[in-house]
């Protein structure tokens, strides 16, 4: 590919991909992420406020879905993990009620992974399972390197997604844990970092672009970590969950219902107040990967990575507001690299904000504001993807050594 730069993760190839997005770390770009510690106080504090003063209703009202997990998990090694009678009877016992919104719908692993908690009364575990998920975050927001944890403690602060993640008792915060340790090692220890990442199949319909990322800059120890465990993943789940588990899910996916795609930030959301037929969504989904597909093969990994993350969530089928906690590294990563006052620039901290995932929730024309930022957002990235002529501007040779 005439005009761009080959990334692989060998030798010199791999020095330079570490040093590719120098261009968009400028020291001016540094000091403006700066924050010192009276700032984080405030502007967490503030975001906090803002959050619990919109979502009040929500905390209160709203019964944690965690109940799916529960059950998945208390149904694990019998033949009804996707009976709909027996998890309704499972929510009756703990809830007093049902719904099909609380249906167990992933794959026997992530039961697996959910069945000590299991063992405990629904309450108990709930609770614990709150607990945890602060570990979790709080692992996220001190790992992930770009810009740095006060930047991102801020960020988390003023997130709505991840705050919806607690109010559901969602697993969101744990994938962007992995991620952020996948992203701490995938220079040294690119095969482990591409192990982590496997783990990301719990969800695996918000990452399936994934695979363009290890294909396009040519990371083959990262795919084989990648493969190898999602080869043990799968082996798991058929070993726990039957030979038969991915019919019975399939069966039990098809049998609920779609009422809720209004509220959806991907490219369903975006076609369902005009269509349901599905050759749309996929052609539109087809240009979304095409335009990845260019992005992760002329830039640089946390670019690349950026970019997957979000065309993933636009081409996945089902989506929720609190999947967005899952764009938090992807635009602090652009963030970070966008010229000071630009339109990207801009971009991003409306999206850091709780407005554009307020307006999914008020109607049609106010969540196509959103929709249409996160494709603009993924524009921008595929226009401003680093090239050979610009690295060679910005990089000595002692600068790629």
């Amino acid at each position: 590919m005439a005009g761009y730069p080959n990334y692989r993760v060998d030798g010199m190839s791999e020095q330079l991909d570490l040093k590719s997005a120098i261009n968009l770390k400028s020291p001016d770009n540094a000091r403006r992420m700066e924050l010192n510690d009276r700032d984080v106080v405030q502007f967490a504090g503030l975001g906090l406020v803002v959050l619990l003063a919109f979502s009040r209703e929500q905390l209160l009202a709203t019964p944690s879905e965690y109940i799916t997990f529960y059950n998945g998990a208390r149904l694990l090694g019998t033949p009804y993990l996707y009976d709909a009678a027996h998890g309704y009877l499972h929510q009756i016992a703990a809830l007093g009620g049902f719904t099909d919104q609380f249906l167990f719908v992933r794959i026997p692993f992530c039961a697996l992974l959910h069945w000590p908690l299991s063992l405990l009364t629904y309450g108990a575990a709930r609770h614990v399972w709150s607990a945890i998920s602060a570990v979790a975050l709080a692992g996220f927001i001190w790992l992930w390197k770009t810009p740095n944890w006060k930047v991102n403690l801020v960020a988390c602060c003023w997130s709505l997604p991840i705050l919806f993640d607690f109010v559901f008792g969602k697993d969101t915060v744990f994938l962007l844990l992995l991620l952020a340790i996948a992203f701490r090692l995938y220079q040294r220890r690119p095969a482990v970092s591409g192990l982590i990442m496997s783990v990301l199949a719990v969800k695996f319909h918000l990452f399936l672009l994934l695979p363009l990322l290890f294909l396009g800059q040519r990371r083959w120890r990262m795919a084989a970590g990648f493969s190898l465990g999602a080869a043990v993943i799968a082996s798991v789940s058929f070993l726990v969950g039957g030979p038969d588990w991915p019919v019975r899910l399939v069966r039990l996916i098809l049998s609920q219902s779609t009422s809720r795609e209004h509220l959806m930030p991907n490219l369903r959301g975006l076609i369902a107040p005009f269509s349901g037929a599905l050759l749309p969504e996929l052609l539109m989904a087809a240009g979304v990967a095409v335009l990845t597909w260019r992005i992760v093969c002329h830039s640089d990994f946390e670019y690349g990575l950026s970019a997957v993350l979000l065309a993933s969530l636009l081409v996945s089928h089902h989506t929720a507001i609190y999947d967005c906690a899952l764009l938090l590294p992807a635009i602090l990563v652009v963030s970070g690299r966008a010229a000071p006052q630009s339109a990207l620039s801009f971009l991003c901290l409306f999206l850091l904000t709780p407005v554009p995932y307020i307006l999914l929730t008020i109607g049609v024309l106010p969540a196509m504001i959103s929709r249409f930022a996160l494709i603009a957002l993924l524009v921008c990235l595929h226009a401003g993807r680093p090239t050979d002529r610009l690295l060679e501007r910005r990089l000595t040779p002692a600068q790629i050594m």
